[in-house]
């Protein structure tokens, strides 16, 4: 049975990656993180964006990397100890009932935050597509390359690129993009991340 992460394994993942002072307690874990920011810019033109919300910010490393953008940007996580100075408006939330009015944000990103959420990621995925006036980005673990290739730390809440498809539709958006990447940055060598760029109120809905 797929059981969901709870909160000290949450917690723990988030310690491999940041030190008691937010410092950068595991490098690769940290450039992991950064290779799938380096997604989302590769995918989404930042210069359009003009009102961002990435939930699960955690000390807002994304926000840090695009500090060349002139956007105006919130982040959500439901830890405020880890928030940091990274030019956003910090908020500590929920991203099962975020605290915003539909349709704020025209850019709405969850990097790795899928596979903390497994029994309630159609909430998840609805609150995102609640919250955007125009692209979600969102990354999770693929399930199937879980299964192929043995693994099993966290494997019962990583996600098939199916189900947060359909959760996606189910929401009521439309599917623009759809990849997959190693989060390590091993050219592609171990594409176990997929992300999903959706579309909220748009013409498309590619089929991959």
């Amino acid at each position: 049975m797929r059981m969901p992460l709870s909160i000290d394994d949450v917690t723990g993942m988030y310690r491999s990656v940041h030190g008691p002072d937010h410092e950068v307690a595991n490098w690769s874990s940290y450039d992991s993180m950064v290779n799938r920011i380096r997604v989302l810019f590769n995918v989404v033109d930042m210069t359009l964006v003009t009102r961002w919300l990435d939930v699960g910010c955690g000390p807002g490393t994304a926000f840090k990397l695009a500090r060349k953008y002139h956007i105006v940007k919130y982040g959500i996580d439901v830890f405020p100890t880890v928030f940091t100075e990274c030019g956003a408006h910090m908020v500590v939330a929920d991203c099962e009932a975020l605290p915003f009015r539909d349709s704020t944000f025209d850019l709405v990103s969850s990097i790795g935050v899928l596979q903390t959420t497994w029994l309630h990621y159609d909430i998840v995925v609805s609150e995102l597509v609640r919250m955007s006036s125009g692209l979600i980005f969102l990354t999770a673990l693929d399930y199937n390359w879980g299964v192929a290739n043995s693994t099993t730390m966290y494997l019962n809440n990583w996600h098939t690129p199916d189900e947060v498809v359909e959760s996606v539709r189910r929401a009521g958006a439309n599917i623009a993009d759809v990849g997959w990447f190693d989060p390590h940055g091993r050219c592609g060598s171990l594409p176990y991340s997929f992300y999903i760029l959706v579309e909220v109120g748009g013409k498309y809905d590619e089929t991959y």
